[in-house]
């Protein structure tokens, strides 16, 4: 009887065949991974965070910097639009205050609130002024004469087109 329950469980332990006497044999423990194994592991993760993580900020400062870039384009048409809209021949619709040569910075929304016209902030998706992603300021220029009209809408981090 006894061998019988030896045979079936024979994996784990045998007998040895005298005197019926069971002696357990060692078992191997095979379901884990070595030191090395881990170590090697934990290198290869290093190296794959250590090559994607320059790349990822690469990619996210690009994206910074083309918003900013859409940003300034918003902003030009915007100018563009106002004045096809509101039929002015000058711009000095589209400030509160008297334009002075040097442009017109715009730093937030408060700022735009401010500086700009509430007609010419309604040509913006819910009145808000475009924002640079970097935090920094837009600053618009326009340059008129009585033959043409320049606009100029350059942004202190990433510059104008």
């Amino acid at each position: 009887m006894v061998s019988q329950k030896v045979a079936k469980h024979s994996r784990f332990i045998h007998s040895s065949g005298t005197k019926g006497k069971i002696y357990m044999r060692k078992l191997k423990n095979k379901g884990g991974f070595t030191l090395v194994e881990l170590m090697v592991v934990v290198v290869i993760l290093g190296i794959l965070v250590a090559v994607a993580v320059p790349i990822f900020s690469a990619v996210t400062a690009n994206a910074r910097k083309k918003t900013c870039l859409n940003n300034i384009d918003m902003i030009e048409r915007a100018v563009t639009q106002y004045l096809v809209d509101s039929g002015a021949d000058s711009v000095e619709g589209i400030f509160k205050s008297t334009y002075t040569p040097g442009g017109v910075t715009v730093a937030s929304q408060s700022d735009a609130e401010a500086k700009l016209s509430e007609e010419f902030l309604a040509c913006f998706e819910g009145n808000n002024f475009p924002a640079c992603p970097q935090g920094e300021t837009y600053t618009i220029t326009i340059k008129e004469n009585s033959e043409n009209r320049a606009l100029k809408v350059v942004c202190s981090e990433h510059g104008g087109k």
